[in-house]
């Protein structure tokens, strides 16, 4: 094993980002921010993630995900007109039954259907998922890669995985030498920042 592999793998067991960046609660975006997590869901896609909307919405605003627009298999959570969460998997939206509202919610999704928020599991009858563009977080893409849906929301955690293998594990952080916020992949050793206009907001130093 090389050196950057001993160092990312002993970075994902300490879960903390390396000395030059502060792991802080969360990052939030106002509206205007999004991350790029570089990844294309497949039909071995599962996402685990942590966040709270700081605000309420009647419906389109996303948590992340792509949209199935012309066809497109769609992999995303979004909220709707009754004020609920709305899985977008393959070419199906299905209501989650959990209210859009200002609490941190607790999700997992995968591709294959299955779902867990809060506590209310349920599996969906989905197409084979095979997506197109990569995932964005705090909003949406579309089949031009054109992002919209921005939601104003605190991220404290969020995974990826494929083929059972964890492909992103994000840290919300803080690089100390120009204090841009952004989030730590500590399986690639990245750090992504804002694809978006204006600034993350970030939460208390942990």
């Amino acid at each position: 094993m090389n050196f950057l592999a001993k160092r990312r793998d002993l970075l994902i067991a300490k879960k903390v980002p390396p000395s030059t960046y502060q792991q802080v609660e969360y990052i939030e975006s106002t509206g205007t921010q999004y991350i790029d997590t570089g990844i294309v869901p497949n039909a071995t896609t599962k996402l685990e993630t942590v966040f709270q909307y700081t605000k309420t919405y009647t419906s389109g605003s996303h948590c992340n995900g792509i949209s199935w627009d012309y066809g497109r298999f769609a992999f995303g959570v979004v909220t709707s007109l009754s004020k609920k969460f709305v899985y977008s998997i393959a070419h199906g939206n299905f209501d989650s039954g959990v209210t859009a509202d200002t609490k941190k919610h607790t999700l997992l999704m995968q591709a294959n259907g299955f779902t867990r928020m809060d506590g209310f599991e349920y599996t969906y009858p989905v197409e084979t998922m095979q997506g197109d563009v990569t995932i964005p977080i705090f909003a949406r893409s579309d089949e031009f890669s054109k992002i919209s849906g921005y939601s104003d929301m605190r991220l404290f955690s969020y995974k990826l995985y494929s083929d059972d293998a964890m492909v992103r594990d994000y840290i919300p952080c803080y690089r100390k030498s120009d204090n841009e916020i952004g989030l730590f992949d500590l399986v690639n050793g990245e750090f992504y920042t804002n694809k978006g206009t204006g600034t993350f907001v970030k939460g208390d130093n942990i």
